[in-house]
């Protein structure tokens, strides 16, 4: 019975989010100047989980619009974007995060989540050149922040700097003593400083 009442409410939901597509046909087919129409449109589809069609229609809708409107598309992409390559990130769909990441990273260069999940998923892909490319470019619009720091710390590692890393890291681990992120990248190259040392001794 709870099954058969959540399927109902489900379908009302649906029929409702159709209905609400049809008028909106009908207010941009009489009023085809109504700026708010793809707005609308890509709020009922991403509630309709179809969140792709929703960010396609905002891409096409940024190609067409002057630059005051192109900002104002780019604000709502975003904020369907972050939540969907966070589902995708989740779900273990690395390759598409990073895909839909770069795509929001290319229209607002410095969106910050949209660089994190670029940083994260091209690390798990092992796209290391992309890794350092956006953690660069995190650092540019972040320099304070611990996070672009950290992955900065990572960068340098894996050129086995380990000493450049450490005197990287050295002011900002007084700066931010109990930042985890922080804390994990210093025992990181101190770690493996001190395994190449040992190495270097036998």
């Amino acid at each position: 019975l709870h099954k058969a009442i959540r399927r109902q409410r489900q379908m009302c939901i649906r029929d409702s989010y159709n209905e609400a597509l049809a008028t909106l046909d009908t207010i941009t087919l009489h009023f085809p100047d109504y700026e708010n129409g793809t707005l609308k449109r890509a709020f009922i589809l991403d509630k309709m989980d179809k969140t792709e069609e929703a960010l396609q229609l905002y891409l096409s809708a940024i190609e067409q619009s002057d630059e005051d409107m192109r900002i104002f598309y780019v604000i709502g992409y975003e904020e369907l974007a972050v939540p969907y390559i966070k589902k995708c990130m989740e779900a273990g769909a690395t390759k598409k995060a990073y895909e839909e990441s770069v795509k929001l990273i290319s229209l607002n260069p410095s969106s910050d989540l949209g660089l994190r999940y670029a940083i994260n998923s091209s690390g798990l892909l092992g796209k290391y050149d992309e890794f350092e490319k956006y953690t660069a470019q995190g650092i540019n619009y972040y320099p304070e922040e611990p996070f672009y720091q950290a992955k900065r710390a990572t960068v340098l590692e894996r050129d086995k700097r380990y000493e450049a890393s450490l005197e990287f890291l050295k002011p900002i681990l007084n700066k931010y003593p109990s930042n985890k992120e922080i804390i994990g990248a210093f025992s990181q190259s101190s770690d493996c400083l001190l395994y190449t040392s040992d190495a270097a001794d036998e």
